[in-house]
């Protein structure tokens, strides 16, 4: 599983689903390169595309391409937790190092792994977690919160029907 290494600021970030695509969550930046794709095998079931601009390490979209198996939305735990607004920002070493100054020499566009990952489907919220990792810290842009475990893995990615409030203040 790739990691965040760092953060940085989120502009704007669209969500949409429909009867194919269950959920996509697009994170709008500048960067016109070719991403770096990490598909993401569910343990269980299911299937995810993970975007990532090979120059920043920041997160471009989330596809859920095939559902996950559904659990019941008991809602997320409510452990202590760091929080904050922006974008994880991630370690691009799995995809191999680029040398040249358009970032079109990565040994590979695509990585692969097996996750554990559900799906909840609330009246206010849709979430994408991977359960094997306990949340240490949350970013919010607009109405979409990013779930970090304490080393950068991802815990969960959560969209609600409604903005969250800045967690700054």
């Amino acid at each position: 599983m790739i990691k965040a290494i760092g953060v940085t600021n989120c502009t704007a970030v669209e969500t949409e689903s429909d009867p194919y695509i269950p959920l996509t969550v697009t994170w709008i930046n500048e960067s016109r390169l070719q991403p770096l794709y990490w598909r993401i095998t569910g343990e269980a079931g299911g299937e995810l595309e993970i975007k990532v601009d090979p120059q920043s390490g920041a997160i471009r979209e989330l596809v859920v391409i095939d559902e996950p198996p559904r659990t019941v939305d008991t809602g997320l735990p409510q452990l202590p937790h760091e929080a904050g607004t922006g974008i994880p920002v991630f370690d691009c070493s799995p995809w191999g190092d680029s040398t040249k100054p358009d970032y079109s020499d990565f040994r590979s566009r695509v990585i692969t792994s097996s996750e554990a990952v559900s799906f909840l489907k609330g009246d206010d919220t849709a979430t994408l977690l991977f359960t094997a990792n306990q949340t240490a810290r949350v970013l919010t842009c607009e109405n979409v919160e990013i779930h970090l475990a304490g080393d950068g893995a991802l815990s969960a990615v959560v969209v609600l029907a409604r903005p969250c409030p800045d967690p700054a203040g």
